[in-house]
Parts: C-alpha cells; structure tokens; sequence
C-alpha cells in the first residue's frame, strides 16, 4: 500500500495507480501508474474487483470507477517513490491492513473483495 502525498485523502493509505490517460488502453495504464509511482515494471495482473468512488479535485466532485488487478510479483523488487504522489509504500499481511487509515471507502470496498475471494 502506499500513503498519499497530497488531497484528497493525504497521509492516508491507498493503493497504487491513477487515471487512464487519453488514448491509454486500462492495460497500459496499469502498467504505467506502477512503474511510475513505486518504479517496478509489471506484465503479470489480473481483474479482481470495481467500485465507484468520488473523487474531489479543484473543487469539482467527480464519480469514478476504481478498479483492483492484483500483480503477482516473483520477488519483492525494491522500490523508487514517486514523492510528489505517494511518501511511503508498505507490504501488509491481511491482518494488518491499516483499514482505519484507508484514504477512500472504495479501496476499503475492494480490499474486501479481494480478501473475499481468497
């Protein structure tokens, strides 16, 4: 998981990613919002679960859709921090996601869905 740098939700834990850009296919968005943000290249993921969200920026409420894949990676890869998106990354058991310092009621909607499923 990792803690947010900035509104909405900043010192707050989420998950990594972001918004698709324009001509971005969901695929390569994944891809990207990974490798940006904690500089790991992934090519392995697959579809969990959605759930809609709002999403407040410059004072304009927006409904999104957030999406889980989860990754599988062979080994834990150290990891380059974007600072200007996120000031900490860390791995959690499933006993310890810090569920009262998640950022969004969807992260924790889909954290649930995925415990769910396994």
């Amino acid at each position: 998981m990792t803690r947010r740098a900035k509104n909405p939700g900043l010192g707050k834990w989420d998950l990594p990613g972001g918004f698709v850009d324009p001509n971005e296919s969901l695929e390569q968005a994944i891809a990207r919002e990974v490798r940006e943000e904690l500089g790991i290249l992934i090519n392995d993921w697959r579809y969990c679960a959605s759930a809609p969200n709002q999403y407040l920026y410059k004072d304009v409420l927006y409904n999104t859709l957030d999406t889980l894949f989860v990754v599988t990676l062979e080994q834990r890869s150290d990891l380059t921090l974007q600072t200007s998106e996120i000031t900490q990354a860390a791995w959690f058991s499933s006993s310890e996601i810090p569920h009262s310092q998640i950022a969004f009621p969807s992260i924790k909607v889909l954290l649930n869905k995925y415990m769910a499923s396994l």
